[in-house]
């Protein structure tokens, strides 16, 4: 009937949404869903036309297993002196799930670099809670989120921020000299990897200030994947950048996205970078007005 038929589609839906995940992380609470609903879609549509069953179990657990980054009912306000209060986002309810490739626009003052702030854990919103991974990290102090940070994010500026006083190999090695727990990889091992899969050989003693635009933008890159973060965070990533540079850097991004299974958030205002994204979202005074 009509309603196992709807419930068909969702339960096919979020079987595609778990293979995606499982390929990169597919943890012992997700693999008994994942083996049963591949091998029991039909006994899964019973179960849960009927109110009950793990279909329905499923259905419930799926958002929370594959869900990443999820902001609710964030406010952020400054107050410019006693009597005026900027308010920079408006209720800002916002997932972002393993694996997603999004891209955040919006005019100048749109509050977009706010988005950017918090999602990156740069800032604490007025109001609201942020989770990663369900959980809540708006409890969390400064050290915590320091930590928690160094470890989940990794960022992409449009600037680069590169130290020109360092070569390209110690640059990217800076965030693990800072790393607040001890890594079970070798770090110069991953950055000549990391150096070599970039097509920055023979770049390694270089300075930045010796090298191209582009190849200081794909450095910036192998710093933010030194650490292995969850979520790659790309602020104007092309905007100092020519076109074949800038076409180049995305189709890495792309890359690291469909390769890797890696989550990338590109915050931009140039429409044919946001295009290239599976997923928009558009900001306007405060506020997200598309997703």
């Amino acid at each position: 009937n009509a309603g196992k038929s709807s419930l068909l589609n969702e339960l096919t839906a979020a079987k595609v949404k778990v293979a995606n995940y499982a390929f990169t992380t597919l943890e012992p609470h997700l693999g008994a869903y994942y083996e049963l609903i591949i091998a029991d879609i039909p006994g899964l549509i019973e179960g849960a036309s009927q109110g009950k069953g793990l279909g329905v179990k499923f259905l419930k657990h799926i958002e929370k297993v594959t869900m990443l980054l999820q902001l609710s009912g964030i406010w952020n306000e400054y107050q410019i002196d006693e009597q005026v209060v900027f308010t920079a986002l408006k209720d800002i309810n916002l997932t972002i799930d393993e694996g997603e490739f999004t891209a955040i626009v919006g005019p100048s003052g749109s509050g977009k670099s706010t988005l950017m702030h918090l999602i990156g854990l740069l800032d604490h919103p007025s109001r609201g809670k942020i989770k990663i991974r369900n959980k809540d990290i708006t409890i969390l102090n400064d050290d915590e989120i320091s930590t928690l940070r160094s470890e989940f994010v990794g960022f992409v500026f449009q600037s680069f921020n590169l130290i020109n006083k360092l070569t390209v190999l110690e640059n990217i090695l800076i965030p693990t000299i800072y790393a607040r727990k001890k890594l079970d990889y070798n770090p110069e091992e991953k950055a000549k990897y990391l150096i070599e899969r970039f097509g920055l050989q023979g770049k390694e003693n270089s300075y930045p200030n010796k090298i191209s635009g582009g190849q200081q933008q794909r450095v910036a890159m192998a710093r933010a994947l030194i650490m292995d973060p969850k979520l790659i965070l790309a602020d104007e990533p092309t905007g100092n950048l020519d076109t074949k540079s800038g076409n180049e850097i995305m189709k890495l991004l792309k890359e690291l996205n469909k390769t890797d299974r890696r989550t990338i958030v590109i915050v931009t205002h140039e429409a044919d970078i946001a295009t290239q994204t599976n997923r928009l979202i558009k900001m306007v005074d405060g506020q997200i007005v598309k997703i």
